[in-house]
C-alpha cells in the first residue's frame, strides 16, 4: 500500500509562497499553477513580476513570428489576470522589434489607468517608449517608488519633465537611444545612488540649479555629443555642461566618471567654477582624456580634501604636444597645489594600456610633497 506523501511546501502560508514565486521569471511563476489546486491562483497576487521575452527565445536562435505572438499573448493575459494592486516590483524586458506593444503593458503594470496610488517600489524597463503620462504618473502616483532603472528607452516627452519621485533612492538610466531629450530634472531629495550612461546631454536638464543632498555614489558616462542638421553626431568639448553636472554631484562619497571630455579653458576660470567635493572618498576616472595638462586631476585633488583612493583606468593624453610640456612643468605642480598637504589620499591605482602611463607617474611624483601618504600601484591590461 502506497503512503500518501505530505506536501509540506503547499502547506506554507501565502506570504511565503509569494516570496518563492517572486524569485522566478513571470512565465515560470505562472507555470506553477499546474502543481496543485493550492498553487492555481497564487501567481495572480505575487508582488513581483519579471517579464522577460528571453524566456520565449530558443537557445541560440532569433525570435520567430510564432514565438513573438506567443509572448504577446502571454503578457496580455498575465497582466489582465494579475491583481496589479499588489505589485511592489515590475520588470519588463522586451526586444526592440516589439517595443510598440510595450506601452500598454507598462501602463497596466504600474497602474497608470487606476485611481489609487500604486505600491510599486522597484521599476525596471528595457526597450520601452516613455511619454508625458508616464512621467507624471511615476512622479505623483508612485509614492513608494525607491528604485528605477531605464535601459535602451526612448521617449516622447514634450518638455523637460521631473520623473523622479521624492521617495526615489536609486536611479539608473542606461544607453538612451533617441527620441526627444529626456530633460530629466533631478529633483529627488532621497536619491542616494545615481547611474547615467549614454548621451548625458540628452538625459539631464542642466539649466535647473538643483542639488542632490542625499546622494552617496554616482557613476556617469559623459558621452557628450552634438547633433547637426544632417543628423550627424559629433563629440565636442562642453565644459559648461560638464561643470553643471559635476556641481549636482558635489555631495557624493564615491564618484566614477567615464568618457569625460577635455577641459580646454584657463586654469583660473575652471578653478572658480569647480565644485567642492568635501565628502568624496573614492574617485575613479575611466577612459578619460587628460590632455589638459592634468588640469582636471589637479582640481579634483585641490577640492577633495578627504579623498582616500584615486583610480585612473585607461586614461590617456590624446594630444602628443603636452608630453614634453608635462615633463618640463613637473617642477611647477607643487606650486599649483600651494602649501596644502593632503594626507588622506593613501592609494592611487593606475590601470593602463596606453603609452602615457609614465606621464601620469611623473605627475603624481611631482606632487609627492603635497601627497605624502599616497602609494601608487600600476597594472596593465592587454585589450
Amino acid at each position: 500500500m502506497l503512503r500518501k506523501v505530505e506536501d509540506r511546501l503547499s502547506a506554507l502560508p501565502d506570504d511565503l509562497l509569494h516570496a518563492v514565486l517572486s524569485r522566478l521569471k513571470a512565465r515560470q511563476a505562472v507555470q506553477t499553477c499546474v502543481l496543485s489546486t493550492r498553487w492555481r491562483y497564487l501567481w495572480r497576487s505575487v508582488p513581483r513580476l519579471d517579464i522577460d521575452q528571453q524566456e520565449f527565445r530558443p537557445a541560440g536562435d532569433d525570435y520567430s513570428i510564432r514565438e513573438v505572438q506567443s509572448f504577446k499573448n502571454f503578457v496580455h493575459i498575465l497582466l489582465h489576470r494579475h491583481d496589479v494592486a499588489h505589485l511592489e516590483e515590475f520588470r519588463l524586458d522586451v526586444s526592440y522589434a516589439i517595443r510598440k506593444y510595450a506601452d500598454s503593458w507598462v501602463r497596466h503594470g504600474i497602474g497608470q489607468d487606476d485611481v489609487w496610488p500604486c505600491r510599486l517600489k522597484r521599476l525596471h524597463l528595457r526597450n520601452v517608449i516613455l511619454d508625458d503620462y508616464f512621467a507624471r504618473h511615476v512622479r505623483f502616483r508612485c509614492p513608494s517608488l525607491q528604485e528605477m532603472e531605464l535601459t535602451n528607452c526612448t521617449n516622447l516627452l514634450s518638455e523637460a519633465s521631473v520623473i523622479t519621485p521624492s521617495s526615489l533612492k536609486k536611479l539608473v538610466v542606461n544607453d538612451y537611444l533617441g527620441g526627444t531629450p529626456f530633460g530629466l530634472i533631478l529633483e529627488a531629495p532621497a536619491l542616494a545612488s545615481l547611474c547615467l550612461a549614454g548621451y548625458v546631454d540628452f538625459i539631464v536638464e542642466n539649466e535647473t540649479p538643483l542639488t542632490l543632498p542625499s546622494l552617496v555614489d554616482a557613476s556617469i558616462y559623459m558621452h557628450e555629443i552634438k547633433m547637426l542638421n544632417d543628423g550627424i553626431f559629433l563629440r565636442e568639448d562642453r565644459t559648461g555642461n560638464q561643470m553643471q553636472l559635476l556641481r549636482k554631484l558635489a555631495n557624493v562619497t564615491t564618484l566614477e566618471l567615464s568618457g569625460l571630455g577635455v577641459f580646454q579653458v584657463h586654469d583660473d576660470c575652471l578653478g572658480l567654477n569647480f565644485p567642492q567635493f568635501t565628502n568624496l572618498r573614492t574617485l575613479s576616472l575611466d577612459h578619460c582624456d587628460l590632455c589638459d595638462n592634468f588640469l582636471l586631476l589637479k582640481h579634483f585633488l585641490r577640492n577633495s580634501p578627504n579623498l582616500m583612493k584615486l583610480v585612473l583606468y585607461c586614461c590617456k593624453l590624446s594630444d602628443p604636444e603636452p608630453r614634453e610640456g608635462v615633463l618640463k612643468n613637473i617642477a611647477s605642480y607643487p606650486q599649483d597645489m600651494g602649501d596644502v598637504i593632503y594626507e588622506n589620499l593613501r592609494l592611487t591605482e593606475i590601470i593602463y594600456r596606453f603609452d602615457d602611463v609614465h606621464l601620469l607617474v611623473e605627475f603624481l611624483l611631482g606632487l609627492s610633497r603635497n601627497l605624502p601618504n599616497n602609494k601608487v600601484e600600476l597594472s596593465g591590461v592587454d585589450y
